[in-house]
């Protein structure tokens, strides 16, 4: 990956860590980061301690929990049927944990994100960033060579 494809992987992390989940930049931003990163690997595959894995990662009460995971999929990282506790992965989500890896890992990504900004450039005709597109959030295909 080139440096340019990185920054373009880490703008696009910087908005869903710290714009599309709630998000603060005092107190310990990377553990929130690192709590997404985790929940979702919890979800990328189907297990039967599924929410006791969930639980001890959250911990607390079933609402805070039920607050924390209803904000993966209000992010839109995770969609459920009759539980948020059955979630799993959507595209974005799957996205997420490939550009984590790809971009080194979760140790240290805090750092990495403090130096770039939302991805996009400015629309002043709308007043507003220019919005993602089903292709930001593709997982590029394996290469064979």
């Amino acid at each position: 990956m080139t440096d340019e494809e990185q920054e373009e992987v880490l703008c696009h992390l910087y908005l869903v860590l710290h714009s599309d989940m709630p998000s603060c930049g005092c107190g310990d931003p990377e553990a929130a980061d690192r709590l997404v990163i985790d929940l979702l690997a919890v979800f990328a595959d189907w297990a039967p301690d599924r929410a006791q894995r969930v639980q001890e990662l959250i911990g607390g009460s079933d609402g805070a929990q039920q607050i924390v995971l209803a904000s993966l999929d209000h992010a839109g990282l995770t969609e459920h049927g009759g539980s948020v506790w059955g979630s799993w992965l959507t595209d974005r989500g799957k996205w997420v944990l490939w550009a984590v890896d790809a971009v080194g890992g979760v140790d240290g990504l805090g750092g990495k994100l403090d130096v770039v900004g939302f991805p996009h450039e400015w629309d002043p005709k709308a007043q507003a960033m220019q919005p993602c597109t089903d292709d930001c959030w593709r997982v590029p295909e394996k290469s064979t060579a």
